[in-house]
């Protein structure tokens, strides 16, 4: 039988390895709540950057929309605009067809008295009489107007509907002789759209700016050209 004395020796070995093992077990537990606490921070961080990066995400893609929005609203325009262009060039293609046998006529003497059946053959008896000092007798006029209102001041402007193109053409050509008669006042022109005067003003604009340049320019198809370029082109 072990003596008394020895009882509490062994027992305060008991309680010195127990009190080891548990300090043990809470070193252990606090190197793994110090693990846990890191594995959290760094989760932390993580989804700290993942809700960021989800948010710059959204922004962009909020602006993407807003600029995808912008494109369609452009892209939709255009589509009116290429609408409305074609239609506009129909209407010019039109408007040109219209006149492609018309020309006008500036500072005709114009009959004020009468009747409209009696002016307009008036008109015509004057167009014929030009068409023979230009040498064009062989051309057919369809019919005149007169455009306008009625002024004592000044004679209007008188279209003249020939009977093809080349009727056109062939008087165009021959104007240039009236400067030589009785109607060296009088200029023919080529009935022409708004487009079309608004093209022959930019080009006499250009002509005369570069004149003033110091370059000898004529109007030749429609373009301003230098005389002697045409002249190198004829030879």
């Amino acid at each position: 039988m072990d003596s008394p004395s020895a009882v509490p020796t062994e027992l305060r070995a008991l309680l010195v390895e127990s009190n080891r093992q548990v300090l043990q077990s809470i070193n252990s537990l606090k190197d793994d709540i110090g693990e846990l606490r890191s594995t959290f921070s760094s989760l932390e961080r993580r989804i700290g950057g993942i809700e960021a990066a989800l948010a710059s995400f959204r922004e962009s893609q909020a602006k993407c929309e807003i600029e995808v929005s912008s494109i369609r609203k452009e892209v939709e325009l255009l589509k009116s605009s290429e609408k409305k262009f074609s239609f506009e060039i129909l209407q010019e293609v039109e408007r040109r067809e219209r006149r492609r046998d018309k020309i006008m006529i500036y500072g005709l003497q114009e009959k004020l008295e009468g009747s409209l059946d009696q002016r307009s053959d008036h008109d015509k008896a004057l167009v014929e009489e030009i068409c023979s000092i230009i040498d064009a007798e062989d051309v057919s006029i369809e019919a005149t107007f007169r455009l306008g209102k009625t002024s004592d001041s000044k004679c209007r402007p008188l279209k003249v509907q020939l009977s093809d193109s080349s009727s056109k053409g062939e008087v165009l050509r021959k104007a240039k002789n009236l400067r030589s008669s009785n109607y060296k006042d009088v200029f023919i022109k080529s009935d022409m759209t708004k487009l079309q005067r608004q093209e022959e003003l930019d080009l006499r604009k250009e002509l005369k700016r570069r004149k003033e340049n110091g370059e000898d320019v004529i109007i030749r198809g429609g373009e301003v050209q230098l005389r002697n370029q045409m002249k190198n082109f004829r030879n």
